[in-house]
């Protein structure tokens, strides 16, 4: 059995408040795929945050 791998992506929509965490193999959309918000739709690479 392998390890879960760590969240890599954070993805909130400012439109709908609709945020998910993404692995490192996950797919992560360009948009919102509740709503399907462009403009407000913020990802955020959580290795940039680290030191």
């Amino acid at each position: 059995m392998g390890t879960k791998n760590e969240s890599v992506c954070s993805t909130h929509c400012m439109k709908c408040d609709h945020g998910k965490n993404y692995d490192e193999d996950d797919l992560v959309p360009e948009s919102c795929p509740v709503c399907g918000e462009h403009k407000e739709f913020t990802i955020l690479h959580l290795d940039s945050l680290q030191s």
